[in-house]
């Protein structure tokens, strides 16, 4: 049922743009449409002949916000009846055989006033809601898809769109700039967070023949200082060294014990007992055993290697046993998973958190999905966390745990979860899609922030920021109290 469920909602997705019946409730206005020559992202657009136009409100060029339009300029969207539209600037691989951006064939009069409507339903860009009613230039709803307008604030800094206007030729051009490069985290000292971005300097040669080639000349490092306190960030000087990488683990995940491991053959060995035995794999190359403790439970997680092919073709299986007074016992664990951490509840049981599935156990290659599992104390199985929550995501991810919480980045993709390599693996719900916590004791989930792209971390004050790479200019934002802080 899951799958098919997956299924549906992915065509639905994929084939339709977000239609939104209107509202007797809505400001009824007019508008126009758009008579100059239109050009989105290299593709031409002759607003006479299509659905979905780009059209004019006091002067101001409108582009509608489609499925397909928006998968195409990066852009993921999403609707709910409740929660509204949910709009966010991420990487995507759209590859759609017949893409409609701009609907079907239509035909449209520049000398006419067309109905259209200022809608009420919550509008979130990049994670904050729009508050239409303040907007001078506020969103539209033309023929039951909201239009967003050109504006240097929208298009410019939060879309992070070029915009070219020319008087000359009549005509509207609107390119989508790719995705901006943040500063990221390298360390902490007291309740300060340093950053840090790259600088690349190259030299152009220019041959005889017209041929340019560029070459490196020096790399510098923009560095920033977040001071968590106040709530602001301050530019420092630049240099020509990189730090070290010194953030420190506030994960509060369980630091393992290594325990002595011996290969003879396909048998594997804890010290000096036999622990498993892998009669079906060619070669097992190596073996570490890690021992994780929390009260009176005990888990022990087995990475083997398998044969010799180099990083980062290398292929690895992974087992789980559990440890009490009657011995050592495997556990059942899917093998597509990566594990990637375990966290303490505090009452004897562990959070396990995995980051992705591996097509044939190979470390090169993996898609986005990952699980949580819970480990009671004594229980011969694990419980997925992710099963319970089937009907908000697909995929849920541990980011960290603080003060007895897990935080989660809890996704829904347009995939089936058994689906490796998919072109499409990078479109996702935007609706649902975001940042969680996650009550060890309870398991009540609470909603922090919606989905955004960027670097998390854990600053000393203990809250979870995320540094957006969405808009123009770079932020950062504090995912547990929404306050937005920008990186200049």
């Amino acid at each position: 049922m899951k799958k098919l469920l997956a299924s549906i909602v992915t065509a639905i997705l994929c084939l339709t743009v977000f239609c939104f019946p209107a509202s007797a409730e809505w400001e009824r206005i007019k508008v126009k449409i758009a008579p100059f020559y239109t050009e989105i992202d290299y593709m031409s657009v002759d607003n006479r002949y299509v659905e979905y136009p780009l059209i004019t409100y006091k002067d101001i060029t409108y582009f509608p916000m489609t499925f397909d339009l928006c998968a195409q300029l990066g852009l993921m969207c999403g609707y709910d009846d409740e929660q509204g539209l949910f709009i966010t600037r991420e990487y995507v691989n759209y590859y759609k055989e017949e893409p409609k951006p701009f609907g079907e064939k239509a035909t449209n009069y520049f000398n006419r006033l067309y109905d259209a409507q200022i809608p009420t339903y919550p509008v979130y860009l990049n994670g904050v809601r729009i508050d239409n009613e303040k907007e001078e230039y506020p969103l539209i709803n033309f023929r039951g898809i909201t239009y967003f307008p050109m504006t240097w604030r929208f298009a410019y800094e939060e879309l992070n769109f070029d915009i070219e206007w020319s008087e000359k030729d009549y005509s509207f051009k609107l390119y989508n700039d790719g995705k901006s490069s943040p500063p990221y985290t390298y360390a902490v000292e007291g309740n300060i967070v340093k950053l840090q971005n790259a600088n690349d300097v190259y030299e152009t040669t220019v041959a005889e023949n017209g041929d340019e080639s560029h070459s490196l000349l020096y790399r510098y490092y923009s560095r920033y200082e977040f001071d968590t306190l106040a709530q602001s960030v301050s530019r420092k000087e630049d240099s020509e060294i990189q730090q070290p990488v010194l953030m420190p683990d506030r994960s509060d995940a369980v630091t393992p014990t290594a325990l002595e491991t011996t290969v003879k053959g396909k048998s594997i060995y804890l010290e000096d007992s036999l622990l498993i035995t892998l009669e079906n794999e060619e070669s097992v190359t190596a073996a570490d055993i890690y021992e994780y403790k929390t009260g009176e439970s005990t888990l022990l997680h087995l990475n083997v290697q398998i044969g010799d092919a180099p990083p980062p073709y290398t292929t690895f299986k992974e087992y789980f046993f559990k440890h009490d007074a009657s011995g050592i016992k495997q556990i059942a664990w899917d093998e597509r998973n990566t594990f990637s951490g375990i966290y303490p509840d505090g009452n004897g049981a562990f959070y396990i958190s995995t980051r992705g599935y591996r097509p044939t156990y190979s470390g090169r290659w993996s898609n986005a999905f990952s699980d949580i599992y819970l480990y009671e104390d004594g229980a011969d199985s694990f419980e997925c966390v992710t099963e319970k929550y089937k009907d908000l995501f697909n995929s849920m991810s541990v980011i960290g745990a603080s003060d007895g919480k897990l935080y989660v980045l809890g996704m829904w993709y347009n995939a089936e979860k058994d689906r490796y390599n998919d072109r499409g693996m990078s479109l996702f719900g935007a609706v649902n899609s975001g940042y969680y916590t996650l009550d060890m004791q309870s398991g009540e989930l609470r909603e922090l922030y919606p989905y955004i792209s960027g670097e998390t971390f854990f600053g000393p004050d203990g809250n979870l920021y995320c540094i957006s790479n969405s808009s123009r200019i770079p932020k950062i934002v504090n995912l547990n109290t929404g306050n937005i802080i920008p990186i200049s």
